[in-house]
């Protein structure tokens, strides 16, 4: 994920949401943001935005730029996985859909960590197994929504 950060907004989960960031910098190193707090989604039958909306990750006291972004989401449940659509947006209004339109069915306690390096995109159909994905939206085809 190309994106520069100071704060970063992580839009309608069920989970507790870790961000890791590497920055480039004299002394490399893997910092790690995190929001420990709870995001409800409405349930299947029910329409709107998780709560708390949007749920801000505040980053600071890196030097350099930052040349990776991971995003981890811990215990996300839901009967509905397509129903959950996941928006990592930066200071300047740059976005990733980090998950839009992925898999069918229920999803249980799984843990999903997004990173443009993983070798797998999340399915269209059928509830992924916890694991590393690419940030992956679909459109209502299950065609891959190019994102830049």
């Amino acid at each position: 994920m190309r994106c520069y950060f100071d704060k970063m907004v992580l839009v309608l989960l069920h989970a507790v949401v870790v961000l890791g960031l590497i920055a480039q910098s004299p002394a490399w190193a893997a910092t790690t943001f995190f929001n420990s707090a709870p995001i409800h989604i409405p349930g299947i039958d029910d329409i709107g935005i998780g709560a708390p909306y949007p749920s801000l990750i505040t980053v600071s006291g890196l030097l350099g730029s930052i040349s990776s972004v991971t995003v981890t989401v811990y215990g996300l449940s839901h009967p509905s996985i397509a129903d959950i659509g996941i928006l990592l947006v930066g200071p300047g209004l740059q976005s990733v859909s980090l998950m839009d339109f992925v898999g069918s069915g229920e999803v249980s306690a799984a843990e999903y960590v997004f990173d443009d390096a993983a070798a797998d995109y999340l399915p269209f159909v059928d509830v992924p197994p916890s694991g590393t994905y690419k940030p992956t939206a679909y459109d209502a085809d299950g065609l891959i929504v190019p994102q830049s």
